[in-house]
C-alpha cells in the first residue's frame, strides 16, 4: 500500500565539517533511513552499484537500438481474420441447380464450426463460390483444417468437382503493381507468365503473384457440318480422334547402355499444319486407336472406307487465345502483375527485394519490353513511417523545451530527459521479442509514450531539485529523501496508467487487433520509464547536479500566487464546484455538434473507381465502354497514370471471371486531393450515361480496411424473391436520400437464357436420349479443349488446341431448333424434333448469406459524421414499413462502429474501476481515490470542446484519447493527494495540508502536463497518414489535460476536504476530550 512505502528518517545531528566529495558506495554505508521499503531498497541498491546501471543501461540502449532495426516494417498491424473460400465447378449447371445441389450443402456443412463469424455464398453458371468468415484472432491453419474435415463426408453430384479450398488474409492486398508493355500480348503474355511470376514468386515473402491481361496462342478447329454430313463423320468422332492424337503413350522401359530408359509413343501433330493432315475414320468405319497417329496403319476397317482428314472437315487456325480480361496501361494493351506478401512478412524488405528481382529481371527482357511500377508499398510505409517519427521526435523535443523552461537548469533537464529514449528503446526490446512490427500503431504508441515516460522523471528530479533549492544541500541524503518523497506517488500512478490500457487487450474485434500494439508500446514504456525513475534517476541526479548553480529559494514563485487561489477556492468550493459542473453540461451540449465516425479515412495518392454493366455483357462490349471511362480519366487533375482491367472477379474472394465489369486504378501526383478527386470523377463518370452502367469511385487508403471506414452497407434478406427485389430497390432509394452516394443494389440480377428439355419419348423413337443429344450440341456451343501440344523447347509453353463447331444458326432461337442432330441410321434430324427450345430470364448470380437469400445494396457516406448518416438511414428504413418477411441488418461501417464503440465504451469503465480498486490499495482506504476520481469529468471538458473547435469527429482515435485521459488525469491528482496525505499523517490540519500539497506539487503537475502536451501537439497537427490515431487522440488527451489540470488543481483539493472534513473534525474532537 501506499503508506507502506514512506520511509521515516531518523533525527541526525547537524555536520558542520566541510564539505568533500564522497564516492556514493561509502557515501551510503551510513544511511540511517528505515529500510523497510523495496523501493528505497531499489533506489539504495541503484546508488550503491552505479557501475552494474550504468551497464545495464547501455546494455538497453545497445538492446533496443538493435530490436529496432530487427523489427519487420509495415503501414498497420497484421490482422488475423482468416476467410476461408470454397469453390466447386459445376459445368453447365445453371446457378439454380448450383445453389440447391452445391452451395447449399456446403455452406450447410461449416454451421457450427469454431469461431465461425459470417457464411457468404454465391451461385452462378457453373460455379459455386463459398466464402466462410472467421472472427478476428482466429488460426487460419485451424479453420482451414476445420473446413476440410467439415467437407470430407459431403456428397455432391456426379458431375461436380472437388470443393477447392483457399485461404485469403484481411490485409492480402498487393505490396507492389506492375504493368508490362512494349511487345504483342502474346509475348508479353508468355514472359509474365514462365519467366517474370515464376521470379517474383521466388522472393522471400512473396506468397503469389497474380497475371492480367495476359494472352496466348492457342489452336482452334472449327467443324463445318456439312462437310462432315458428307463424309459421315459426326462431331464425337473428330474430338476423340484429335485427343488420340495428341496423346502420350508409355509403352515400357528398355535397356540402353547398360541404363534403363522409358519408351513413350508421342504424336507427330506438333502444329496447325500437321494436325490439317491428321486422318479421321469416316462413320461406315470401325475407329482404330493406331489412326490417332499420322501415318500410322490404319486398321481394315479403315482401309475399306475413304479416310479423311481434319482438313477436309474443319477449319484449323493458330491464333491468339481470347483473354479472360484485358489489360491496359495508360490506354495502350499491357499485362499486370500484381505481388501478394505472406502474412507476417515485413513489407519493406519484401517489396524491396521484389524491386531487386525486377531490376536484374529487366536485362533479360527483349527489346522494347519494360516495367512500369504502378504502386510500391515500400514507399508509402517508409513515408508513413519515417513522417510518425518525425512528429514523435518533435514531440520529445517540445517536452525537453517544456522541461527545460521550468527548472531553468541544463543538467537537470538532461537527468529528466534522458527517460525518453531510454525508456522507449528498452520497451521496443519487448516488442520484438513478442513479434510485433515497426507500424504506424507501435509509432503511434511512442509519440505518446514520449509525453507520458518523462513524467516519473520529472516527479522525481523536482522533488529533488525543491529539496536542493530549500536546503541547499546536494548529497545522497538529499537524493534519497527526494526519491522517497515521491516514488508512492510515482509507483501508483504508474500502476493505474498501466490499469487504463489493460482493458484494450479485452477488446476482441479489428479494433482490439488494431489498437493493442499501441496499447503494448504505451505500457512497456512506462513500465521501463518507472525503473528508470527510481534507479538510474538517482544516479544521474548525483552526477550531472553535484557541481553548478542552482538558485536557493524557498518556494517556487507562482506557487505563491496558486496558494491565495486555492484558499479562495476552499472558502468558495460551492461557486468553484457549481462553475465546473456548468462547464460540464456545456460541453456535453456539443455532442451533436460533434458527430461520430469509426476510423479517418486515410487518402493514398490514388483513386480505385469500377465500372459494373448488366449481366451478360460480353467483354467486348465492356471493353468498348472502358474506352470512355478512360478518356474522362485522362481529363482528370493531377492524374500520372492510370492502369485498366476489363473482366472483373478472378480474385482470391471470388475467382469467377465477370465479363460485365471493369476496375481503373489511378495513380495521383502528390499534391493532389484524393477525396476532392474521387467525388469529381464519380460524377463526371455518372454523366456520361452509359445505359445501365453504375460506377464506384473511392479514394486509396493504405489502411486494410481501406475505404470500408466510410462505407454504408445494408443487407437485405428475405426468401421471397419479389419482397427482396422491392425492398431492396426502397433501400437504395431511402439510402440517396440520406446523401449516401455511388449506391449500388447488388441484388442477383437476370439475363436471358436458353432453355433445352429434351423430349425422352421423342428421343428414343430416333433411337437417342439426353446424354446423346447433349454430346453433339456442346461443340456448337462450347469451345472443347481436346489437348495441347507439347512445347517445342524448355523455354516455351505447350499450346492448347480448341473444338468447336461453326454455325450461324447458333446465334439465334430459330437457329438453334434447327441444329442438326444426327440418329442412330445415319441421318440427321433438326433439334426441336426431340426437344422444346425456349428462352427465359434467370438469375445470373444467387447470393445468400448465413443460407438466407440477400440482396447487399452500398454506398458511399461523404459526411464527416458517419453515426448520423447510419441512424439516419436506420430510422428511415424502419418508417418505411417493409413487408414482414424482410430483415435488415446494418452492415459495413455501421456494424463495425457500433460493435466498436461498445466494446470500448465498455473499456472505458472497466478502466475506471480498475484504476480505483488500485488507488484503493495504494492509498488503504477510499475517499482519497474517490477525490481522485472527479479529476474525470473535468478531462471531458477540455476533451469535447478541442473535438469541436478543431472539427474532430468522436470516432475510435478519439475513445482511445478519452481512455488514455484516466490514466494521465488520475496521475497528475494522485500527486497532489499523496502529499496531502502525508502531510496529514505527520499532524498538519486540513486545510493546511491541502494549500501546503498544492503549492509543492504545483510545479510538477504542470511540467507534466505540458511535457505531455507538448509531445502530442505534433501529432495533433500531423498532415500524414498518422492521422488514423494521431489526430482526434491528440486533440482529446490535449483538450482533456488543459482542463483537467487548471481545475484538478481546485476542484479535486475541495472535493477531498470535502470527504474528509468529517473525519478531520471526529479527529480534533477527540485530540480536545484528551
Amino acid at each position: 500500500m501506499l503508506r507502506d512505502f514512506y520511509l521515516v528518517p531518523r533525527r541526525c545531528p547537524s555536520h558542520t565539517a566541510p564539505r568533500r566529495h564522497i564516492p556514493l558506495r561509502h557515501s551510503l554505508k551510513g544511511d540511517r533511513l528505515k529500510e523497510g521499503s523495496i523501493i528505497y531498497r531499489l533506489t539504495r541498491a541503484a546508488l550503491r552499484n552505479v557501475t552494474f546501471i550504468v551497464i545495464l543501461v547501455f546494455i538497453g540502449l545497445a538492446g533496443g537500438i538493435w530490436s529496432l532495426l530487427q523489427m519487420p516494417m509495415e503501414s498497420f498491424p497484421s490482422i488475423s481474420a482468416p476467410i476461408v473460400n470454397i469453390v466447386t465447378q459445376y459445368p453447365s449447371a445453371p446457378p439454380q441447380t448450383v445453389a440447391t445441389q452445391v452451395t447449399t450443402p456446403v455452406a450447410n456443412a461449416l454451421v457450427g464450426l469454431a469461431h465461425i463469424n459470417t457464411v457468404n455464398s454465391t451461385s452462378s453458371e457453373g460455379y459455386s463460390v463459398v466464402t466462410a468468415e472467421f472472427n478476428v484472432g482466429a488460426s487460419t491453419q485451424e479453420t482451414v483444417n476445420e473446413v476440410t474435415e467439415a467437407l470430407q463426408g459431403l456428397t455432391l453430384p456426379s458431375g461436380a468437382t472437388t470443393p477447392a479450398i483457399s485461404t485469403v488474409s484481411f490485409g492480402a492486398l498487393p505490396i507492389v503493381r506492375l504493368a508490362l508493355s512494349g511487345a504483342s500480348l502474346a509475348e508479353l503474355g508468355h514472359l509474365a507468365n514462365h519467366l517474370i511470376q515464376p521470379s517474383l514468386t521466388s522472393v522471400p515473402g512473396v506468397s503469389s503473384v497474380t497475371v492480367n491481361g495476359a494472352a496466348s496462342r492457342d489452336i482452334q478447329i472449327s467443324l463445318n457440318p456439312a462437310a462432315m454430313a458428307d463424309h459421315h463423320i459426326n462431331a464425337s468422332e473428330v474430338s476423340s480422334a484429335i485427343q488420340d492424337a495428341l496423346k502420350s503413350f508409355p509403352l515400357g522401359q528398355t535397356t540402353v547402355a547398360g541404363k534403363g530408359v522409358a519408351v513413350v509413343a508421342q504424336s507427330m501433330a506438333n502444329s496447325a499444319d500437321t494436325l490439317k493432315t491428321l486422318p479421321l475414320t469416316s462413320s461406315t468405319a470401325s475407329p482404330s486407336s493406331s489412326q490417332a497417329f499420322p501415318g500410322g496403319h490404319p486398321s481394315v476397317a479403315g482401309l475399306k472406307a475413304s479416310p479423311v482428314t481434319l482438313g477436309q472437315v474443319a477449319t484449323v487456325t493458330e491464333a491468339l487465345s481470347p483473354a479472360d480480361t484485358i489489360s491496359r496501361l495508360n490506354g495502350r494493351p499491357s499485362v499486370t502483375l500484381n505481388v501478394i506478401e505472406t502474412a507476417n512478412a515485413n513489407t519493406v524488405t519484401v517489396a524491396n527485394g521484389v524491386m531487386k528481382q525486377i531490376a536484374a529481371l529487366n536485362n533479360q527482357l527483349p527489346h522494347g519490353v519494360h516495367f512500369q511500377v504502378l504502386e510500391n508499398q515500400a514507399t508509402s510505409v517508409t513515408q508513413s513511417v519515417d513522417g510518425m517519427a518525425r512528429e514523435a521526435l518533435l514531440g520529445a523535443v517540445l517536452a525537453v523545451i517544456v522541461i527545460a523552461f521550468f527548472l531553468g537548469n541544463g543538467r537537470s533537464t538532461l537527468v529528466a530527459v534522458v527517460a525518453i529514449p531510454l525508456s522507449i528503446l528498452i520497451s521496443m526490446i519487448v516488442l520484438n521479442a513478442m513479434g510485433i512490427t515497426l507500424n504506424m500503431m507501435t509509432l503511434g504508441g511512442m509519440a505518446v509514450a514520449v509525453g507520458r515516460v518523462v513524467d516519473d522523471s520529472i516527479v522525481m528530479l523536482e522533488s529533488v531539485y525543491r529539496r536542493i533549492q530549500t536546503t541547499g544541500k546536494r548529497g545522497t541524503d538529499t537524493i534519497v529523501h527526494g526519491a522517497k518523497e515521491v516514488a508512492s506517488a510515482i509507483t501508483a500512478s504508474t500502476l493505474t496508467t498501466i490499469g487504463v490500457f489493460f482493458p484494450i487487450a479485452l477488446v476482441s474485434g479489428i479494433v482490439g487487433e488494431f489498437f493493442r500494439p499501441f496499447a503494448y508500446t504505451v505500457v512497456f514504456s512506462l513500465i521501463a520509464s518507472w525503473f528508470v525513475a527510481l534507479m538510474v534517476n538517482p544516479i544521474l541526479i548525483h552526477l550531472f547536479l553535484r557541481k553548478g548553480h542552482i538558485e536557493t529559494r524557498s518556494e517556487w514563485r507562482p506557487a505563491a500566487t496558486y496558494r491565495r487561489i486555492l484558499q479562495w477556492s476552499l472558502s468558495h468550493q460551492g461557486l468553484v464546484l457549481g462553475t465546473a459542473g456548468v462547464l460540464l453540461l456545456g460541453s456535453l451540449a456539443l455532442v451533436p455538434s460533434i458527430g461520430t465516425s469509426f476510423l479517418p479515412i486515410t487518402a493514398a495518392p490514388s483513386l480505385d473507381a469500377t465500372m459494373q454493366l448488366p449481366a451478360g455483357t460480353t467483354l467486348a462490349a465492356t471493353n468498348q465502354d472502358s474506352l470512355a471511362v478512360e478518356h474522362v480519366i485522362r481529363q482528370l487533375p493531377g492524374v500520372t497514370q492510370y492502369q485498366t482491367t476489363v473482366g472483373g472477379g478472378g480474385s482470391a474472394f471470388n475467382p469467377v471471371v465477370k465479363t460485365n465489369t471493369a476496375s481503373f486504378y489511378v495513380s495521383l501526383s502528390s499534391s493532389a486531393n484524393p477525396q476532392a478527386l474521387a467525388t469529381t470523377l464519380a460524377n463526371r463518370l455518372n454523366a456520361l450515361h452509359i445505359a445501365q452502367a453504375t460506377f464506384s469511385v473511392t479514394p486509396g487508403s493504405s489502411f486494410q480496411g481501406g475505404s470500408s471506414t466510410n462505407q454504408a452497407q445494408v443487407l437485405v434478406q428475405s426468401n421471397n424473391p419479389v419482397h427482396l427485389a422491392q425492398a431492396s430497390r426502397t433501400v437504395a432509394h431511402l439510402m440517396q436520400e440520406q446523401g449516401v452516394t455511388q449506391v449500388t443494389n447488388q441484388l442477383s440480377t437476370s439475363q436471358p437464357e436458353v432453355e433445352i428439355a429434351v423430349n425422352a419419348q421423342n428421343a428414343s423413337h430416333y433411337g437417342l436420349n439426353a446424354t446423346d443429344i447433349i454430346g453433339q450440341l456442346e461443340p456448337y456451343l462450347n469451345n472443347q479443349d481436346v489437348g495441347n501440344i507439347p512445347a517445342n523447347s524448355a523455354s516455351s509453353a505447350p499450346t492448347p488446341v480448341y473444338l468447336q463447331l461453326k454455325s450461324s444458326s447458333a446465334t439465334s432461337l430459330a437457329g438453334l431448333q434447327q441444329l442438326p442432330i444426327e440418329t442412330l441410321t445415319g441421318t440427321t434430324i433438326p433439334l426441336d424434333k426431340v426437344a422444346a427450345v425456349t428462352m427465359q430470364n434467370v438469375q445470373t448470380t444467387i447470393t445468400e448469406t448465413n443460407n438466407i437469400p440477400t440482396a447487399t445494396v452500398s454506398g458511399v457516406i461523404t459526411s464527416s459524421n458517419v453515426g448520423k448518416v447510419t441512424r439516419d438511414i436506420r430510422q428511415a428504413i424502419q418508417a418505411a414499413h417493409l413487408p414482414s418477411d424482410v430483415s435488415i441488418v446494418m452492415g459495413g461501417v455501421s456494424q463495425m462502429q457500433s460493435q466498436a464503440f461498445s466494446q470500448l465504451g465498455e473499456a472505458i469503465v472497466t478502466a475506471i474501476v480498475l484504476v480505483y480498486l488500485i488507488m484503493v490499495l495504494a492509498f488503504g482506504e477510499g475517499r482519497a481515490p474517490l477525490a481522485i476520481l472527479f479529476s474525470l469529468p473535468l478531462a471531458v471538458i477540455g476533451a469535447l470542446l478541442g473535438l469541436f473547435i478543431t472539427h474532430q469527429s468522436l470516432g475510435i482515435p478519439a475513445l482511445i484519447g478519452f481512455l488514455m485521459l484516466i490514466g494521465i488525469v488520475v496521475t497528475n491528482a494522485i500527486v497532489l493527494v499523496d502529499l496531502i496525505q502525508q502531510h496529514r499523517r505527520n499532524g498538519m490540519a486540513l486545510n493546511d495540508a491541502i494549500v501546503q500539497a498544492g503549492s509543492t506539487r504545483l510545479r510538477p503537475i504542470l511540467m507534466t502536463a505540458l511535457a505531455t502536451i507538448g509531445a502530442l501537439l505534433p501529432l495533433a497537427l500531423g498532415a500524414n497518414d498518422s492521422s488514423i490515431i494521431s489526430a482526434s487522440l491528440a486533440v482529446v488527451v490535449i483538450g482533456g489535460l488543459l482542463t483537467s489540470t487548471l481545475l484538478t488543481l481546485v476542484v479535486v483539493p475541495i472535493m477531498y476536504r470535502i470527504l474528509h472534513r468529517k473525519k478531520d473534525q471526529q479527529h480534533h474532537a477527540v485530540e480536545r476530550l484528551a
